[in-house]
């Protein structure tokens, strides 16, 4: 077990992982809408939503990531 543990330990490197978005579950309110908007270091958010029926919230969200030579990819 010792051997294994070193091991494992000789491979480990520190993690480097952004921040973590969390949603914080509240619900829109019949036919409003809001914007939710989060901007890090290295990501950008925004994700729209609005409730048009009752029991129904439709949201859309764009991300967006800079890589090491500040060029941005979009996910959503």
């Amino acid at each position: 077990m010792p051997a294994t543990l070193a091991a494992v330990s000789a491979g480990a490197r520190p993690a480097t992982a952004q921040q973590y978005m969390v949603e914080d579950a509240a619900v829109v309110e019949y036919r409003a809408c809001q914007i939710e908007a989060w901007h890090g270091e290295r990501e950008s958010w925004m994700e729209p939503g609005c409730q048009p029926l009752r029991n129904l919230e439709l949201t859309v969200g764009a991300g967006f990531l800079a890589d090491g030579d500040g060029a941005r990819e979009t996910g959503s």
